[in-house]
């Protein structure tokens, strides 16, 4: 048996980015949904007291920028930001 291995030396770094929004009424919610079908973006909430929280995590920062300009309409207020592993 000969198995011939090839590894690529270059690894690449993406960044990855996480949006987040919190503070969303009921129809910002229903609006926020309808909008990341759309985009086709995974997310996810979170609750804790403050209330509840969407995020995404993406590598693509031009389609969650696309995102945030379009939740404007809706008085939505999203932040996109380099994301940091808690270690």
């Amino acid at each position: 048996v000969y198995v011939k291995i090839d590894l690529d030396t270059s690894i690449i770094s993406k960044t990855v980015y996480k949006l987040s929004a919190s503070s969303l009424d009921p129809y910002q919610l229903f609006c926020l949904k309808e909008e990341l079908k759309q985009h086709k973006l995974r997310y996810y909430f979170t609750k804790d007291k403050k209330g509840l929280e969407l995020l995404i995590y993406s590598t693509n920062k031009t389609k969650l920028n696309s995102l945030v300009r379009v939740l404007k309409k809706y008085q939505i207020v999203a932040k996109i930001e380099p994301y940091k592993e808690d270690k």
